[in-house]
């Protein structure tokens, strides 16, 4: 009885585990970008983090695995391809995006360019 009662807690622990490392795992996936929004009453504020790969491609940059300093040498045709893509409005009102600075974060399945705005 014991040893069933042992296997039944390991099986179970080791599937809440396996869970688990797939919820970490989807955190960020190829071929997406997200958009963050930082809301107060004061400002709205934001963030895109799009891979390095799909910037490359979609810049035609000189590889697909482009370095962090390319990213940031384009950074004012990568804000203006932004910008003619991305409006935020309400009740009828479009608002001014600005963006201002380029941060990078490395996960174990690519690089993601951050793109902060407000």
């Amino acid at each position: 009885m014991v040893r069933v009662r042992a296997h039944f807690i390991f099986g179970f622990l080791a599937a809440i585990a396996l869970f688990c490392s797939a919820l970490a795992a989807q955190a960020h996936r190829l071929n997406e970008s997200y958009v963050y929004f930082q809301v107060s009453d004061e400002a709205l504020n934001g963030r895109i983090e799009v891979n390095v790969t799909d910037l490359a491609q979609a810049f035609d940059f000189a590889s697909e695995s482009s370095s962090k300093e390319e990213i940031e040498s384009n950074s004012e045709e990568i804000f203006t391809y932004f910008s003619e893509r991305l409006s935020i409005s309400s009740n009828g009102e479009t608002y001014p995006i600005a963006f201002e600075e380029f941060g990078f974060l490395d996960t174990d399945i690519a690089t993601f360019a951050l793109i902060n705005f407000s």
